[in-house]
């Protein structure tokens, strides 16, 4: 990611959201003690240096992250109600009118055509 992002990163804040806790201590502490893990974290590190950038590491319990959940399960309606401003013009353009649909279902939410977020219990 830093090396394709790195640039754009420069003088930012860096947040990732992981929901494997293993994960996110290793970013956040910058140590691992599997060797192939170490190369990673030290690329990502010298990364930070050479476009001045930092960044951190945010756990997610798995329960409450629907995002990655639609992405993984290819549920590209879903994600894109979950996480709105990764709806490109292109995309709206490809897919022509918006469905007339109700609600769009999604794990543990339900979504209403005005795009409000209620909680299914």
């Amino acid at each position: 990611m830093p090396l394709v992002w790195g640039a754009l990163w420069t003088s930012k804040r860096i947040q990732f959201y992981c929901d494997n806790q293993g994960v996110v201590e290793v970013i956040n502490s910058r140590r691992s003690k599997v060797p192939r893990v170490m190369d990673l974290v030290r690329d990502l590190t010298l990364c930070t240096l050479r476009y001045n950038f930092y960044f951190q590491a945010v756990h997610v319990p798995g329960i409450n992250n629907n995002i990655a959940d639609s992405l993984s399960r290819f549920q590209m309606e879903c994600f894109h109600q979950l996480a709105p401003h990764t709806k490109t013009k292109s995309q709206d353009e490809i897919q022509g009118a918006e469905k007339q649909e109700e609600s769009i279902e999604c794990p543990g939410t339900t979504f209403s055509r005005a795009g409000e977020l209620d909680k299914v219990s």
